[in-house]
């Protein structure tokens, strides 16, 4: 297919009434309409034939260009990303029975996959009783990480809890969304909040 230029296309179509010229119009011959159609097609037939439009870069094609945004669902998927979710004392009394969701769901065809995350709160407000152990957990899978936050909630002074996902320690379950639960029970007393970030990648299955 070749591409022609605004001098070319007058010359190619002009006929007897003129040419496409600025500001001049005349009729559209049928030899010109059949012109624009042949053009049209073998432009669709060109994007046809060289382009694809594949998220995955799964077919691996050495002769098709992907779409644009098929390179950025491509790249974005390798793209970490990282999300701080407050989570408030009210919520932490009643976090064994409502998981607190710190990822949501992915999109159908994906995958959320925890890289690390940190539990960090400032010193001040009353400490929680009983229960005071956290745990990441992806609903609706029986996978959690094997290093939960022991009795990081029965202190109030400041603390920071690290958990690296890396090593394989959480069974992602689909796409469903990952969350932070209290273990055996909800706590009970304490006054402060904590906040949670996660960094994570979405990946396409």
């Amino acid at each position: 297919m070749s591409v022609k230029s605004k001098a070319q296309w007058a010359t190619d179509h002009a006929g007897t009434s003129g040419t496409f010229a600025d500001n001049i119009t005349r009729d559209i011959s049928e030899s010109d309409m059949r012109g624009v159609m042949t053009d049209l097609k073998d432009s669709t037939l060109f994007v046809s034939d060289n382009f694809i439009d594949e998220d995955s870069f799964a077919t691996n094609s050495a002769t098709k260009a992907p779409s644009q945004q098929s390179v950025k669902a491509y790249i974005d998927s390798f793209i970490q990303t990282s999300v701080t979710v407050t989570v408030s004392s009210a919520e932490i009394l009643n976090l064994s029975s409502t998981p607190k969701v710190l990822i949501a769901s992915a999109p159908a065809g994906s995958c959320i996959v925890p890289l690390t995350a940190v539990i960090k709160r400032a010193s001040g407000g009353t400490a929680y009783a009983t229960y005071t152990s956290l745990r990441f957990v992806q609903t609706g899978s029986v996978g959690v990480i094997t290093a939960d936050a022991t009795t990081f909630l029965a202190s109030t002074d400041d603390r920071i809890y690290y958990c690296n996902f890396s090593n394989g320690q959480i069974d992602m379950d689909g796409n469903n969304p990952l969350t932070l639960i209290a273990l055996a029970g909800n706590p009970t007393t304490g006054t402060y909040s904590i906040s949670v970030t996660v960094n994570y990648i979405t990946v396409t299955v």
